[in-house]
């Protein structure tokens, strides 16, 4: 992974599973649905993520009839970032 997930993405997972004491299949999802759209929409710095990225993102997921509970725990995912 990129420079971006090595030093904002890892500590945010640290962070709630030390912090918040989210479950550990809760941050093996997270650090999956980070991992997917980094790679998906080339993320290489915070400042290339926006609503509307983010937004686009989970509909096209949508369109690839990718559950809604998937969805939902997607967007979960970005809003705790």
């Amino acid at each position: 992974m990129n420079e971006f997930y090595r030093t904002s993405i890892l500590p945010f997972l640290e962070y709630l599973e030390k912090t918040k004491n989210f479950s550990h299949h809760t941050i093996l999802a997270y650090k999956t649905d980070w991992e997917q759209f980094i790679e998906s929409c080339q993320v290489q710095e915070l400042k290339d993520i926006d609503h509307s990225l983010l937004q686009e993102y989970l509909k096209n997921l949508a369109k690839m009839n990718v559950a809604k509970s998937t969805l939902h725990r997607k967007a979960s995912s970005f809003r705790s970032f």
